[in-house]
């Protein structure tokens, strides 16, 4: 009765816990090896929720206000700490976000202006954009 009442969600454990709070002297195990031979198992953990998300059948038309279909129009920068055998190495990248290449780079151990010029200056050297070069 105790595991229909809970929407067949109750195992042994719990229906035992029920009986003895209803003053039933019943043991665990038994209580398994009843419901084993009835077939009777618990759910265990939460109920998947599959599909939450459906995907459009028809994507809508999301302009590109980046305009990156334009090389060496856009770039895009990142700072960050490596860890090395010698120690932290503080590196400098500039990417196209048109070809999504690394047009500069720079690395050292500190983090400061002269990192940013030494990776910019690479950038300008080797790719020569042209006036409207937007650098984020």
């Amino acid at each position: 009765m105790e595991h229909i009442a809970s929407k067949q969600r109750y195992g042994s454990p719990r229906i035992h816990a029920e009986l003895i709070a209803q003053g039933w002297r019943v043991g665990v195990n038994r209580i398994a090896r009843l419901m084993r031979l009835d077939g009777l198992k618990g759910r265990s953990g939460r109920l998947r929720r599959h599909n939450l998300t459906r995907q459009a059948k028809i994507a809508p038309d999301i302009p590109d206000l980046l305009e990156r279909e334009q090389p060496d129009t856009r770039w895009v920068t990142d700072i960050s700490y490596v860890p090395t055998a010698q120690g932290w190495v503080a590196s400098r990248l500039l990417v196209d976000l048109c070809s999504k290449a690394v047009v500069g780079w720079a690395a050292d151990t500190h983090m400061r202006t002269l990192l940013v010029l030494q990776a910019l200056t690479m950038a300008l050297t080797a790719r020569a954009p042209g006036p409207g070069l937007i650098v984020r």
